[in-house]
């Protein structure tokens, strides 16, 4: 199975192809994916030909991705000012989502040293500069006690309980532990506080609505909407989407 950094870059190859597209088809603009798309590196063709074997894999990466923009946007227009990612990856909203310099957001990045220090070496070499808004904590969301250490530090970054913020988990909790998945639920309600959200995406193979359900009330949140990304591809682009849309899920949750 390819390891985390691999898996990064082939949705990053994935965000990268939209651009390819004509303008009209694009759902987003990610400019800077290709820079961490991994070109010719044997790890990361490996996770792209393993991805392209699963039905709807690259549809459910650009839709995913437009739907979190979106819940991004919504939450600024809302108030919040505070944007949590958890497991960032090469995620780049903070460079490319312009509401978020616009009204001050501040943008919280969690995510191992490694993968931090990569994203700001490949950035550096290409001459991107980070904004000040942005800041990048170190954490493993698999270690019982990792999130548990981050409240406080986040706090000091001014991301204050109780004043509403928006957290991304795009692409991480299949990847963890169901005792993980309910910690980082838990995180997100202590550290956003009343009126905070988060949207992530998951594997039908892996969750079904109500065992998320579940581990959405031990944390402390309340659905908002839970969608197979079928639902999603019909919100955003005309037809009927190809074969594989329920293997897909999204969400979007809310502090109780």
């Amino acid at each position: 199975m390819a390891d985390v950094l691999d898996t990064a870059r082939a949705i990053a190859r994935c965000r990268a192809a939209e651009s390819a597209r004509p303008a009209g088809e694009r759902l987003f603009e990610d400019p800077l994916a290709r820079l961490f798309a991994g070109d010719g590196d044997a790890g990361a063709e490996d996770a792209v030909a393993a991805f392209a074997r699963v039905p709807f894999f690259a549809e459910q990466v650009r839709l995913r991705t437009r739907y979190l923009d979106d819940l991004v946007r919504a939450e600024i227009a809302r108030g919040a000012r505070d944007v949590v990612v958890l497991g960032a990856g090469f995620d780049t909203r903070a460079l490319r989502l312009a509401e978020i310099a616009r009204h001050g957001v501040r943008v919280h990045e969690i995510d191992f040293p490694e993968q931090h220090a990569r994203r700001r070496a490949t950035l550096d070499q290409a001459g991107v500069a980070l904004p000040s808004y942005l800041r990048f904590l170190d954490c493993d969301l698999s270690h019982p006690d990792a999130l548990a250490n981050l409240t406080g530090p986040l706090a000091d970054g001014a991301c204050r309980p109780g004043s509403g913020a928006v957290f991304l988990l795009e692409g991480v909790i299949s990847y963890i532990e169901d005792d993980a998945v309910e910690r980082t639920f838990r995180f997100v309600a202590d550290a956003g506080g009343p009126g905070s959200r988060i949207g992530f995406n998951y594997t039908a193979s892996r969750f079904n609505r109500r065992s998320l359900a579940s581990l959405l009330e031990a944390g402390g949140l309340n659905p908002v909407e839970d969608l197979d990304l079928a639902a999603v591809h019909r919100r955003y682009l005309p037809g009927e989407p190809p074969p594989g849309g329920d293997l897909f899920g999204i969400a979007t949750a809310e502090r109780r």
